[in-house]
């Protein structure tokens, strides 16, 4: 039964994000923008006028991917892959790979950015340890509270 409520979340969460990433915002574009840099638009934020679009961006992305580290930690993945680490990159660069054939199709595109698979491989990873450490307290806790009934 959870593990069913598991994978009922995971695929709403899923078409969420699908909607949110390519195609919330999407519309056609005479040309491409992109950022091959690293933390070039991440770093940019410093000089913008108002923390809005940053805090938006770069929490956004974060938050944006965290679930998908969260599902990963049991075990429901788009995708299986040993390490957290390849999982969230696979899934970061697919997010921008999809978003540039949508700009080559002419469906619509937004900007192409490798600060965007950063980000969102970090929010992925995050979720995974961050999971994992909630619920390494709450074995322990609950072995703790087992030996003091039993002593």
């Amino acid at each position: 039964m959870v593990r069913e409520l598991y994978i009922y979340t995971f695929s709403a969460y899923v078409f969420a994000l699908i909607f949110i990433v390519w195609i919330y915002g999407s519309m056609p574009m005479a040309a491409l923008n992109y950022n091959l840099v690293p933390f070039k638009t991440i770093l940019g934020y410093a000089s913008y006028p108002s923390v809005n679009i940053a805090i938006k961006n770069v929490i956004g992305n974060l938050i944006l991917t965290v679930p998908l580290g969260i599902y990963a930690w049991f075990k429901i993945r788009l995708f299986q892959v040993n390490s957290i680490f390849y999982y969230a990159l696979i899934i970061s660069f697919i997010f921008e790979g999809v978003q540039l054939l949508l700009y080559w199709i002419g469906l619509g595109a937004r900007s192409i950015d490798v600060d965007d698979v950063i980000l969102n491989t970090i929010g992925c990873i995050a979720g995974y340890y961050i999971t994992s450490f909630v619920f390494r307290v709450y074995t322990h806790n609950k072995k703790k509270k087992v030996k003091e009934t039993t002593a």
